[in-house]
């Protein structure tokens, strides 16, 4: 035998069969500043943080009952960030940047959202 609650859930799952829940990013906006310095005479080091905001929807089925809950939540919080800034002899830049999303849902209730992102980047620069 095992916890109660383990034997609930087990119960629950042969009563509803698997619980699928699903989360769909909609979209991911941020509005940031930036500041950084000159490692080296071609490579520069930056920090970013700044403002962002998003919508997914969250959803839940259970197949063996008729159910499927689906609800688009909003969120908003703070993203931060860096990396590095690779100026090339010309025109080109190459940029490579981790950012991690710290975002609360609007309406209580719903779990909170961290999402990492790392991109990569070709600059040209018209001079």
């Amino acid at each position: 035998e095992g916890p109660p609650l383990r034997a609930l859930d087990d119960e629950l799952t042969d009563l509803a069969g698997p619980v699928t829940v699903g989360l769909d990013v909609d979209y991911l906006a941020s509005l940031r500043g930036r500041l950084g310095f000159a490692a080296t005479d071609r490579i520069t080091l930056y920090g970013t943080v700044g403002y962002a905001w998003s919508q997914a929807n969250v959803s839940l089925s259970l197949p063996l009952i008729p159910v499927n809950l689906e609800e688009s939540i909003d969120y908003d919080g703070l993203v931060y960030g860096g990396g590095p800034v690779y100026k090339h002899p010309g025109n080109l830049s190459l940029r490579l940047e981790g950012l991690h999303y710290d975002l609360e849902a609007d309406q209580a209730g719903n779990s909170d959202l961290e999402i990492d992102v790392v991109r990569a980047g070709l600059n040209y620069s018209f001079r």
